[in-house]
């Protein structure tokens, strides 16, 4: 019988040294899982962030030379990266007509001495090129000269339409 009790104990000994021993690589194991979970979040975090800079631009060109009660056109050009959605709005000088654009712009609004185009959807997206949309507008002048002001917006910011923005008409 004291043989009999000495193995039982030797057997419990080891089943409890071996519970242990697995308590413990299952706790090496979660370490190591969740360390690897953290640095491998942090790389894509990390890379993502370097991927994606929103660029966005927009300028003014004057295309003809303007006469009174004549068309002139002016070119808006638009440089965008990583941009989902873009809202435009140009000031035409004061007492001068809108008559016409030609864009890809969702939506074009027009109010006296004002134009608004509304682009939606990814803009320069794929593969994180830069892409350049143009919108050409035709106004018609009433005075002598006249100024141009324009603000865009997105997602990532807003900024002023930079280029011409003084026209003298002949």
């Amino acid at each position: 019988m004291a043989k009999n009790k000495q193995k039982s104990k030797g057997r419990q000994v080891q089943a409890g040294s071996l519970k242990t021993t697995w308590k413990i690589i299952l706790v090496i194991a979660i370490i190591v899982i969740v360390g690897l979970g953290i640095y491998y979040s942090a790389q894509i975090t990390g890379n993502a962030t370097k991927a994606v800079k929103p660029i966005t631009s927009v300028s003014r060109t004057v295309l003809s030379s303007c006469k009174l009660d004549q068309s002139c056109k002016i070119r808006l050009t638009i440089k965008a990266k990583n941009v989902e959605d873009l809202a435009i709005e140009e000031k035409i000088p004061a007492g001068w007509t809108y008559v016409s654009s030609s864009s890809e712009a969702s939506i074009t609004n027009t109010e006296k001495g004002k134009v608004a185009w509304i682009f939606g959807g990814p803009l320069g997206k794929a593969l994180g090129k830069p892409r350049n949309i143009v919108i050409t507008y035709v106004v018609k002048p009433t005075t002598k000269t006249g100024s141009f002001s324009g603000t865009w917006g997105n997602e990532n910011g807003q900024g002023t339409i930079s280029g011409k923005s003084s026209v003298k008409v002949k």
